[in-house]
């Protein structure tokens, strides 16, 4: 297997070491998994990309959950149906609550059945494992919802721990394939354009602040981009790049079959002027340079262009 190859591999089965509705049914979510890993890779995942996926899992867990007491965690675990109960989930901003009474009844026998179909909707016409990991990556959520539309969209939202539910599952998967390409040795890499203040200061117009707001997010997601190409659109940790309408027009590019993003969306600032990211620590350095490289050639291009049309 190739090199490359074998980075979205293990990537896809990072990303499926949790079936997507394993909180309506944690018993038994290890096999669920193993048989949705096998539908997208087309075999077995193999054992050192499975023992990568359990490491990067615990990593990441140990990162965006707190502590529970070992003593009969086990048994806690396996009991907090939290879709059993009384539960809401409550804007934080708008205060509103959606009542998830609903889903009391769904029964992992039919999330399982919409897991299965939604992968072979995503993947029955791919056989890059590049291409599987990155429609994987953006559409799944998506998939589910058309499938079992009694979920819905709630499927994006499903947590990721039923004993704390203060981060979304899909959140869980995204940092884990992340995690599993960058071990042994993982890194962050903060990358930052600047100076914000001066593009401020030489605004004379309204639109002249909305122009200099919308260059940087432009040129923040050209460096992602790069990145993105090399590594997968999951690394950037922040900002999250699912659903940003510029890191969408990329994937589409890449064969990923969704809506692009109209004129308006795209002509929003939608992006900060820094992000970070987590690569091998062995790589970072050369990944820093291109993404630098990629935005100098953009804000070249790009000024060649403003000079052309002023002439």
């Amino acid at each position: 297997m190739a090199l490359n190859q074998s980075r979205w591999s293990r990537k896809i089965v990072a990303l499926l070491h949790d079936p997507p509705d394993k909180p309506f049914g944690i018993s038994g979510h290890e096999g669920r998994a193993a048989e949705l890993q096998r539908i997208a890779l087309g075999r077995d995942a193999a054992s050192p990309e499975a023992c990568l996926a359990r490491q990067a899992d615990q990593i990441a867990s140990a990162a965006d959950r707190v502590d529970f007491p070992e003593r009969d965690s086990r048994e806690e675990y396996l009991s907090a149906y939290w879709q059993k109960e009384k539960a809401v989930l409550t804007h934080p901003l708008a205060g509103r609550q959606l009542d998830l009474g609903s889903l009391a009844d769904v029964s992992t026998s039919q999330t399982h059945e919409a897991d299965r179909r939604a992968l072979q909707n995503l993947l029955d016409d791919l056989s890059d494992p590049q291409q599987r990991f990155l429609r994987l990556w953006r559409r799944l959520p998506d998939e589910l919802a058309s499938e079992l539309p009694r979920v819905g969209k709630l499927f994006g939202m499903l947590p990721a721990d039923t004993r704390q539910p203060d981060h979304p599952l899909t959140q869980h998967l995204s940092i884990t394939a992340a995690i599993a390409d960058a071990l042994p040795q993982p890194a962050l890499l903060a990358f930052s354009l600047g100076p914000v203040q001066e593009f401020i200061a030489a605004a004379r117009r309204t639109q002249d602040l909305w122009m200099g707001s919308w260059l940087l997010s432009y040129l923040s997601w050209t460096a992602m981009k790069s990145l993105a190409e090399e590594y997968g659109p999951d690394v950037i940790i922040f900002p999250s790049l699912r659903g940003q309408p510029l890191c969408d027009v990329w994937l589409h590019q890449q064969g990923v079959n969704l809506q692009k993003p109209d004129a308006e969306a795209l002509g929003l600032a939608s992006l900060p002027n820094k992000f970070l990211a987590l690569l091998p620590a062995s790589e970072a350095k050369s990944a820093a340079q291109k993404a630098e490289q990629a935005t100098c050639d953009e804000w070249r291009r790009l000024t060649d262009e403003v000079l052309k049309a002023l002439v």
